[in-house]
């Protein structure tokens, strides 16, 4: 048996990374070219697939910038643009899995991951944030 017939399924909605930041414009324009984005809590998650959003105290608005590359990348571009102190969630809808970083892109002790129920309810912004806000 190759270590193939373990790997995990991949992801066929790519992750997105969101960022609670009371200064969301700035930070995003300072990243790169953002894209504004709201009503997040009444968009599919196919919406802001793949994208690294930085958002508001609600969490319903903000700016949005693509993945490019790994996961691991755009921490690494966080940190350069001093994002990387805030509290990170990182969201894998396929796994229906969260994953938290209180103390943001720096944590070193690991993210605290959060598994969604199957699909008994439609997973919402306000369900993401009161996870995170629990942490």
């Amino acid at each position: 048996m190759s270590s193939f017939d373990h790997a995990p399924p991949v992801d066929e909605v790519p992750p997105s990374i969101f960022i609670r930041s009371e200064r969301s414009r700035a930070d995003a324009l300072r990243i790169g070219d953002a894209k504004r984005i709201v009503d997040l809590d009444q968009k599919d998650f196919t919406k802001w697939s793949g994208q690294v959003l930085l958002v508001s105290e609600s969490a319903t608005a903000g700016w949005s910038l693509p993945i490019v590359g790994s996961i691991e990348s755009a921490f690494d571009l966080l940190e350069q643009h001093g994002v990387g102190s805030e509290r990170v969630a990182v969201v894998y809808p396929t796994r229906r899995l969260i994953s938290c970083y209180l103390r943001g892109t720096l944590e070193d002790r690991g993210p605290i991951r959060v598994v969604l129920p199957g699909l008994t309810r439609v997973v919402t912004m306000k369900n993401m944030t009161d996870v995170i806000d629990e942490f």
